[in-house]
Formats: structure tokens, sequence, C-alpha cells
């Protein structure tokens, strides 16, 4: 006997935003912080390294040599683990800005979609719908960077997914 079942898919609930959830995403609080991989991480790397260079310093052989190579890997790696998801999530970016302004732009402008850098389709992602496609056409007829951009938004569209 074989059963139908339906599943509904339920959206999964936004990541643990490090705003209070009554504060508003603006540009001065945009950018985010996670405390356990940006501070606490980082100081136990930066810690390690500075006693594993003073271990070496006063044991000097292949152990302690080995160690502080070990250790420079280890803050190699804190800075890769954060660039690659960020570059991937910037290509994500890239597409759904465009998907947004051929959705929103008149017809006769599609074509200037893809003369947009990826900064500043990057920038665009904070405008609201209502001013994208004004500021769209702003960035490409003044070279605007993604800071010019988003200081530009009147209506900021708060994106609380992003890594």
């Amino acid at each position: 006997m074989q059963r139908n079942l339906h599943w509904k898919l339920a959206a999964p609930a936004p990541p643990r935003n490090i705003m209070s959830k009554s504060e508003l995403q603006t540009l001065k609080n945009h950018a985010r912080f996670d405390p356990a991989y940006h501070a606490v991480l980082f100081a136990v790397l930066t810690i390690n390294l500075i006693i594993v260079i003073y271990h070496l310093a006063r044991h000097f052989n292949f152990h302690s040599a080995w160690l502080v190579v070990l250790s420079v890997a280890a803050i190699i790696l804190f800075f890769r683990v954060r660039q690659y998801p960020l570059k991937v999530q910037d290509r994500v970016i890239r597409l759904e800005e465009r998907l947004r302004l051929q959705a929103l732009a008149p017809a006769e402008w599609h074509a200037q979609i893809f003369r947009l850098s990826e900064n500043q389709l990057i920038g665009l992602r904070f405008a609201s719908d209502d001013e994208v496609v004004e500021l769209a056409k702003q960035a490409l007829e003044h070279n605007l960077s993604r800071k010019q951009i988003k200081e530009r938004i009147k209506n900021w569209r708060a994106d609380v997914w992003r890594v």
C-alpha cells in the first residue's frame, strides 16, 4: 500500500542576528560581527602564535619550529574560512540582484543590468524595490562604489541571511 504524503516546506528561521530585534538594519549597523569567531577565535590563534614564537626563541628545535608553522597555517585558515563563503555569497547576490532588476526595470533597460559590476550589485542588495532601479542607473552613470551606493539608499532593505 502506497501512501501519498504531502510535505509543506516551512521557511527556515532566519539566522540569529547580532543586532537586537527592535533595531532596524542601516548603513551604520549592517556589518556582521560574530564574537565567538571574530574576537575569541582570533585572539586564541594570535596568542597561540605569540606563545609558540616565544617557545621557538627559547628552545630552537624542529618541534618548536613546526609549531610556529602550524600556528601560521591556522591563522591563514581562519581568514580563508571566512573568505570562501563570502565569495560564494557575492556570486549569489550578483545573480539575485540581476534577477530583481530584470523584474523591476523597464525592458529597454535590461541590457544595462550586465554593465553593473559585482561590487555595485552587492551594494544594491540593500536598496528597496522602489529605489533599486534608479540607484542602479546612478551607479552606472557615476561609476559609484559599493559604499557610495549604500550611502544613497533611503529605504534600507535588511539582509539578515548573509554570512
